[in-house]
């Protein structure tokens, strides 16, 4: 059972080190922090557009798939 010390610090894994336990705690908000200040939203589907590399992809997608297809022809080599 975890132990309390207004930190979240003492768990019942003394074995890892304490920053490894402190940052684990943390890393939730570091997230939040992070996406707040992207620049990109957190949608679960993002509009190509905000994306240079999109339009060369979409161009040529079928020299990628054919690409793609010979490479699965050869993985055994």
């Amino acid at each position: 059972m975890p132990l309390a010390n207004g930190f979240g610090l003492l768990s019942s894994n003394p074995g890892r080190p304490l920053h490894y336990r402190f940052f684990k705690r943390q890393r939730h908000r570091v997230n939040d922090i992070i996406a707040k200040s992207s620049r990109i939203t957190n949608d679960p589907i993002l509009d190509p557009s905000q994306f240079d590399w999109t339009k060369a992809i979409s161009d040529h997608w079928e020299t990628i798939r054919e690409e793609a297809l010979n490479v699965c022809r050869h993985s055994d080599a």
